[in-house]
């Protein structure tokens, strides 16, 4: 019973719950972002520049630098996003409590993830390429990079997260030769 209670007590910093799951949901939500963001800004900066520009062309010339320049920020946040997504998974696979079962667990759910990844993927790609969002794909080239790689960059995360956690396992359970974690 008092391994139980020590175990809820346990300091669980750096360690998202879940693992890859929470990983892909936010992926997913910043790729639904993306386009939505990119959609509403152009439109009122697009009317708005048209509207400014008959009063001044030089203001127009300056509505038009903001909005390509928020275009371009915007795709290298979401990107941004990304690569700090994949740091806090890579820290949370080297901060878990690894056990066997938990390894078998990661598997599975590993597996759904997979199995369920290009079903989304696909839902985002009609996103992307249907009419209202098609010039988004055009311009915003990092996160389309992520979106067209998405299920080779989640097998790969998920490939180097298992070895990660394996490893850990193996070093802090003595395995066949100690181990860089044992101590």
């Amino acid at each position: 019973m008092r391994g139980i209670l020590d175990k809820k007590d346990k300091n669980n910093k750096g360690q998202i719950d879940g693992g890859i799951v929470p990983f892909v949901v936010l992926i997913i939500a910043l790729l639904i972002l993306a386009p939505i963001m990119y959609k509403v800004v152009t439109s009122v900066l697009g009317k708005f520049s048209t509207a400014i520009g008959t009063q001044s062309a030089q203001a127009e010339t300056a509505s038009t630098f903001v909005l390509t320049k928020f275009i371009s920020i915007w795709d290298i946040i979401i990107f941004i996003g990304f690569i700090v997504a994949v740091i806090l998974l890579f820290v949370s696979a080297f901060m878990v409590d690894v056990h066997p079962a938990f390894i078998i667990l990661y598997i599975i759910v590993a597996f759904l993830t997979m199995f369920f990844a290009p079903q989304a993927v696909q839902v985002l790609q009609y996103l992307w390429t249907g009419t209202d969002f098609q010039e988004a794909y055009g311009n915003m080239p990092l996160t389309v990079f992520i979106l067209n790689n998405f299920s080779i960059i989640m097998l790969s995360l998920i490939f180097i997260t298992g070895i990660i956690m394996y490893a850990k396992m193996k070093g802090v359970s003595g395995g066949s030769g100690g181990g860089v974690f044992a101590g």
